[in-house]
């Protein structure tokens, strides 16, 4: 018996609006692949996603070294101000199918959880977001040090839910093995297409951890409950 939904948040519930991604590198005057080498390197990605670096302001003067460290200080602001400004809007503007679907969820008496590998940036407008109320537990990486797919941050959300991984479900695109370690947990895996649809090869190695897979959230409650 299902009794708690855990979900990862950018490409599950709030879309990155990464078409906006411009904004931030072209006022650096750098080119989108070489921002995108140092953003996503896995280095950069654990100090940020581990919370080491715990501020927006550290993360840009550690960004602006990594790039060569002689971006001008007005550039990194417009750059920074613009991330923000672009996660705001992913926290923001939530999809209305995806809201509405999960206020019947909550109405149904499902606890609630986000577990996002985010950083202080990316988590910043939380507070803001139309999300924030319905759910129990929001779980990100920055705060407590661990991302997935460790096994302990799955054993943190089991318990803070107070629920039994085996009456879990859990909702995501499937970046960062977010699935597999999921699945090894002991959770009932969901891998969601409705935001975010990978290249095939990446399918291809992520369906194996995947129970279901769904295009539209009103699919979740039928699951849940067929469980």
């Amino acid at each position: 018996m299902i009794e708690a939904i855990i979900f990862d948040m950018f490409h599950t519930l709030a879309d990155p609006h990464s078409g906006l991604e411009y904004t931030e590198y072209e006022p650096l005057g750098v080119d989108k692949e070489k921002w995108a080498a140092v953003l996503w390197s896995s280095d950069f990605c654990s100090e940020r996603g581990l919370g080491k670096i715990g501020t927006v302001d550290g993360i840009f003067a550690r960004l602006s070294e990594l790039l060569g460290g002689t971006i001008p200080e007005e550039k990194l602001r417009i750059s920074r101000d613009a991330r923000i400004e672009r996660l705001r809007l992913a926290l923001t503007d939530i999809a209305p199918d995806i809201l509405d679907a999960i206020k019947n969820l909550k109405k149904r008496g499902f606890k609630l959880a986000i577990l996002s590998n985010a950083d202080v940036c990316d988590r910043l407008h939380w507070n803001d977001s139309p999300l924030n109320p319905f759910f129990d537990e929001a779980i990100f990486s920055c705060d407590i040090g661990m991302a997935k797919p460790c096994a302990e941050i799955y054993a943190l959300a089991s318990k803070r839910l107070r629920v039994k991984p085996e009456n879990i479900l859990y909702v995501g695109d499937g970046g960062d093995n977010e699935l597999k370690g999921a699945k090894a947990a002991g959770f009932t895996t969901i891998r969601t297409e409705r935001l975010k649809v990978w290249d095939e090869d990446f399918r291809a190695k992520i369906s194996p951890h995947s129970d279901f897979c769904i295009k539209s959230f009103d699919e979740i409650e039928r699951i849940a409950d067929s469980l």
